[in-house]
């Protein structure tokens, strides 16, 4: 007769646990910092910084054109601006929490459905997916993988029947949804498994209450969806086949590269996993859909009007749980050429990363140097928004009150016809006074020499008037003087 486990026994085992995952998340917190030191803020991070910085209910009061996304992940930054100040440090210290712990939470998910090799494995490829990419971004991603990875957890453990587990799936979904409205897609998936058996068609419907309890805080933003489906008419984001494909090939070939020794022993690879995928039906069905998100995505992409593999990036947790299974049926040389690979693998994007943000640092540095040497009192108007945006948070305070942001004298009432981009710049500059908007006509009436910056691949030059000089060519930017 089986001994059971002592508390003491139970504590050494979950020792190894917290020892192995203490050296992942030193690991995944270094390169992240440092990471997120090197790399410029850009314009969506800037859009968080700003709306952070105001209370919660005037965050909510923004939802809609000026911010297409629902208020969570704001609510958050602005808590870690409340501890420890507005900075690019604190913008983006919440997005490394929420992959840190979507790291613990796949971990001891993997562990409970295939083992504890599995769940060291899928450490590994979290170090290695695009998520990694995602982590140290301001922006809402991390948290809706970390949503998701919670839901999938809870998912795991509703055979129990337990109650609270049910109370939990409630909120994490109200959560998930209040993070980015396509993440409604990976509760929605889960409510297609609420069958306790295929056989019996027997249904979990406590499952379905709560997942439907958790969706109904959509009818809270309704208001803001219709709102943005304004941005229609302008979306940078509208879908095509060509960024599709860009899209598959980014969130999957990680894991079809790590994947690589399975062709050497396919079928004692797959017998295993075949079995645990035939004995649990639900929780194969809601990896399987999760990780086709970027496909079910994009054939909705065309009624919703927008795509971006960002969008639907929770299908990497789907993917990471699945490699993990298969990767730990490997044998011996099977696991240490996978291992190979991925130390290529992950050396490879950490040095790209780092060699395109510090090429990316160098061009801000010129930018600032080109713009701070001009003459303080001389304004400067700036198109388009994404470089007006950069240039009034990097230039110093004196500078920053003569910098214009350029848009059509059609648009100056509500900004009708701007895309989406340019309506959250006008947005801000109706809450936030150190931006501010000129039109042409304005320009026009001017009687004093002005500075036009803009890029040296933007093809709109709104400055058809007077007399206007190149003075300057730099680190990608184009300025003139110009007399009227």
């Amino acid at each position: 007769m089986l001994k059971k486990p002592t508390a003491f026994n139970k504590f050494n085992f979950l020792k190894k646990d917290i020892v192995f995952l203490g050296i992942i998340l030193f690991i995944f917190l270094s390169i992240s910092f440092y990471l997120s030191n090197l790399k410029p803020i850009w314009f969506d991070e800037l859009f968080t910084f700003h709306l952070a910085q105001l209370s919660f209910q005037e965050i909510f009061e923004t939802l809609g054109a000026m911010d297409p996304h629902p208020p969570l992940h704001k609510f958050f930054t602005s808590i870690s601006f409340s501890l420890f100040g507005a900075s690019v440090f604190s913008t983006r210290l919440p997005n490394i929490i929420f992959y840190a712990v979507a790291i613990l939470i796949i971990y001891f998910t993997c562990k409970k459905l295939y083992g504890k090799k599995a769940a060291v494995i899928s450490s590994f490829l979290m170090l290695t997916c695009l998520g990694q990419v995602y982590a140290y971004e301001a922006r809402p991603y991390s948290l809706v993988l970390m949503l998701t990875s919670i839901l999938i957890y809870l998912r795991v453990h509703t055979p129990t029947r337990k109650k609270y587990i049910y109370l939990f799936i409630a909120i994490t979904t109200a959560a998930l949804v209040s993070s980015h409205y396509y993440a409604v897609f990976v509760p929605i998936l889960i409510l297609l498994t609420s069958f306790n058996s295929y056989k019996k068609k027997t249904i979990d419907w406590f499952l379905i209450i709560s997942i439907l309890i958790g969706l109904s805080i959509l009818i809270l933003y309704l208001p803001s969806i219709k709102k943005i489906l304004i941005l229609r008419e302008n979306n940078w984001a509208s879908p095509n086949k060509e960024y599709f494909f860009k899209a598959i090939k980014r969130i999957y070939y990680p894991f079809i590269f790590l994947l690589i020794p399975i062709v050497f022993s396919l079928k004692n690879s797959t017998n295993k996993l075949l079995y645990f995928l035939k004995n649990n039906t639900n929780i194969s069905i809601v990896l399987s859909l999760i990780s086709s998100l970027i496909f079910i995505g994009f054939a909705f992409s065309f009624a919703l009007g927008a795509f971006h593999l960002r969008y639907f990036i929770a299908s990497l947790i789907g993917c990471v749980i699945l490699s993990s299974l298969i990767i730990s049926n490997f044998n011996t040389k099977q696991l240490i050429l996978s291992g190979i690979l991925f130390f290529s693998l992950f050396s490879y994007r950490i040095s790209k990363q780092i060699t395109g943000l510090e090429i990316l640092k160098h061009s801000i540095e010129q930018r600032l140097s080109s713009v701070n040497d001009l003459k303080k009192e001389v304004p400067i108007y700036i198109e388009p928004y994404k470089l007006y945006m950069s240039m009034n948070f990097y230039t110093n305070k004196s500078r920053k009150r003569n910098i214009y942001q350029i848009i059509k004298n059609s648009q100056k009432e509500n900004c009708k016809g701007c895309t989406a981009g340019l309506i959250s710049v006008f947005g801000i500059s109706k809450i936030n006074p150190t931006f501010q908007i000129a039109t042409i006509d304005e320009l026009k009436e001017k009687n004093t020499p002005f500075y036009f910056l803009t890029e040296k691949n933007n093809t709109k030059n709104p400055i058809d008037f007077g007399t206007v000089q190149t003075i300057k060519s730099k680190g990608g930017l184009l300025l003139k003087i110009c007399y009227p």
